[in-house]
């Protein structure tokens, strides 16, 4: 509970214990699997494309038109950091 900064209410306590027991049972029965067997495509990705730049201005007057704090092309946001 301290660790995980996590309140839980007393009578809530053991009901999450039982549930947190469960779930590590569900891990322990992962790792008792046997994977050596197993055959992994770790070689395989997804292609990657090209990045093409698209010259869509009517996007962004669409975006820009559904926010009311917009000016000159931009979203006006408020100062953060001094």
């Amino acid at each position: 509970e301290k660790l995980s900064m996590l309140e839980i209410k007393d009578e809530h306590k053991e009901s999450v214990k039982g549930h947190l027991a469960e779930i590590l049972g569900f891990v322990e029965n992962i790792f008792a699997l046997e994977t050596s067997a197993l055959k992994t495509d770790t070689e395989l990705c997804t292609p990657l494309r090209e990045d093409e730049p698209k010259n869509q201005p009517h996007i962004a007057k669409e975006i820009l038109s559904q926010n009311k704090h917009s000016q000159d092309h931009y979203f006006v946001v408020p100062k953060i950091i001094e």
